[in-house]
């Protein structure tokens, strides 16, 4: 008599136990990446705590960028999930805010319109792109009437 054997690759419980092990590979990794994000504010006072950016007297030996700003709207509002947005006479500026300090997120809160903005950079150079000035690494921040 024929032995009715059905190769273990061609077995329905071989298959849903393949299957639930992939699920369960995917429903682990989907999972990570959704987790909840947090909040600007505490990503800005985590990420001022661990690393300081550098500033203007700390980057002398290097070549230093500077530019002036008129502002003409800086409301929080408007501000993204991890930079401020401010506008300008020369374009939007966008300033990561993860590389920001306390004292940098409250003196860019802090600037009204009408006042001018000068921005310090050892790597940015404030060239405006579809009318977007994006700044990764700030320095120094003076904010100061305008002349």
């Amino acid at each position: 008599m024929m032995n009715n054997h059905i190769p273990a690759f061609l077995s329905l419980r071989y298959f849903l136990s393949v299957f639930a092990c992939i699920s369960a590979l995917l429903l682990t990794a989907c999972s990570e990446q959704h987790k909840p994000v947090q909040s600007t504010e505490l990503r800005r006072t985590t990420s001022s705590q661990i690393e300081n950016p550098p500033t203007y007297k700390t980057m002398q030996n290097s070549e230093i960028t500077q530019h002036t700003f008129k502002v003409l709207k800086n409301n929080p509002d408007d501000y993204g999930e991890e930079s401020y947005q401010i506008k300008t006479t020369e374009g939007n500026l966008s300033i990561y805010s993860l590389n920001l300090n306390a004292q940098q997120g409250k003196q860019l809160a802090s600037v009204k319109a009408g006042e001018c903005l000068t921005l310090y950079s050892q790597s940015d150079n404030f060239i405006p792109i579809e009318d977007y000035i994006s700044v990764m690494e700030l320095g120094e921040i003076k904010i100061h009437p305008c002349k």
